[in-house]
């Protein structure tokens, strides 16, 4: 098979019909009356990717992927592969060309469907060179299904969130999956304190297998629809029919608080080992305070102070090297939200210092992880002595 051919090529149509032609009999019967009645709306090619929205009892995003030499499917809907919706595209995508090429040989119930349709025939091998289709861009697929389920025309700036939407997704591919702050903030998308858990400013880390990202942009929004909800910001109007976190959050919840978990035996376990360095405690107790205040030039930098009248300062190395073995234990005589920020601190060390360091701001994997933490919200400040708090409001995407 050649190397280089693409959805639209004779070979990968031809491998296209064997597939659908082993879908069960339930999603051929369903797909073929989906497609004969028209459901089938926005067809798109993306490179390799042939994407579509179904209309079943609800809007469904499918993609049909071709590698080369396999076709696979992904769905929104709940049998999420090989569904009925996927045998629809997978119907209108070869139906999509001139209806006087003819087809590979169609011998069973949906191809013989196929082929009843004026001007498509059976039987003789397809042209090698087919002529291109007009194929919808993401925002041509979605904005009239948007507009007739707000009951309005999109606006310019809502129109323009569909492309940037579009724009993250094929970053996130680019990367394998992965996105980072600098992705999100490119594209003109938020994310909270929640969501920064990776290294080198990755976002998400863990909230997908890293080997079945999300397969489409709808997919993806999902994640960042269920990002803001926790974070108590607005979905835009433009987003909100195509928003259902339901699946996003039970899948969620429980790994975030089986990793909140985690995190809090091993604070725990530092505190009640029996075997951990003498130091900790008795550094722990040369403070009465500790705070971290967002520099002039961004970052933020713990700070401590000994008593109630003495100066801020940076905590002293042997203050912060005793993080890697301290426990809550070490932290009761603190103010609380310094005790929170200081047990905070000796999770994300995770038994590990040397990242942390006198007059240079924390990591930002470090500091984004404790800015998740709610109790040590009020020993947090902005560079201006200001408390720092996160207050939900208006989101712009621009």
């Amino acid at each position: 098979m050649p190397a280089a051919s693409g959805p639209a090529s004779q070979p990968a149509l031809a491998v296209l019909c064997s597939w659908l032609d082993g879908f069960d009999d339930r999603a051929q019967s369903r797909g073929r009356a989906y497609f004969k009645a028209g459901r089938v709306r926005g067809l798109g090619m993306d490179g390799n990717r042939i994407s579509a929205v179904v209309e079943g009892s609800d809007y469904y995003t499918t993609a049909l992927l071709w590698d080369q030499t396999t076709w696979t499917s992904t769905c929104s809907c709940p049998v999420a592969e090989n569904c009925k919706h996927a045998h629809a595209t997978g119907l209108a995508w070869v139906r999509k060309f001139d209806r006087s090429s003819a087809l590979p040989p169609l011998h069973s119930a949906p191809f013989a469907a196929l082929a009843a349709i004026p001007g498509v025939t059976t039987g003789a091998a397809l042209p090698a060179a087919l002529p291109r289709p007009h194929l919808l861009s993401f925002r041509e697929q979605w904005t009239p299904l948007l507009a007739e389920k707000l009951g309005r025309p999109l606006a310019a700036d809502e129109a323009d969130a569909l492309d940037r939407l579009l724009a993250l997704f094929r970053s996130m591919s680019a990367t394998y999956g992965r996105l980072s702050i600098y992705q999100m903030q490119q594209h003109g998308f938020a994310y909270s304190a929640r969501a920064v858990g990776g290294s080198y400013g990755q976002l998400f880390e863990g909230w997908w297998d890293a080997h079945r990202p999300p397969a489409d942009p709808w997919a993806l929004w999902q994640y960042i629809a269920y990002d803001w909800e926790r974070d108590g910001r607005p979905i835009p109007a433009v987003f909100r029919p195509m928003t259902d976190t339901a699946k996003v959050a039970a899948a969620l919840e429980d790994w975030l608080l089986r990793s909140d978990l985690a995190e809090w035996r091993h604070a725990l376990a530092a505190g009640t080992n029996p075997g951990r360095e003498p130091t900790a405690a008795t550094e722990a107790a040369k403070i009465s305070d500790l705070r971290l205040r967002l520099g002039p030039k961004g970052g933020f930098f713990l700070e401590a102070r000994t008593g109630p009248d003495k100066p801020w300062k940076f905590p002293a190395a042997k203050w912060l090297n005793s993080l890697a073995t301290a426990g809550p234990a070490d932290f009761v005589h603190l103010p609380p939200a310094a005790a929170a920020l200081a047990i905070a601190l000796a999770a994300e060390c995770d038994g590990r210092t040397r990242e942390i360091a006198a007059k240079f701001p924390l990591p930002e994997r470090i500091a984004g992880r404790v800015l998740a933490y709610a109790a040590a919200h009020p020993a947090i400040l902005l560079a201006d002595g200001s408390p720092w708090r996160v207050e939900p409001g208006r989101l712009s995407l621009a």
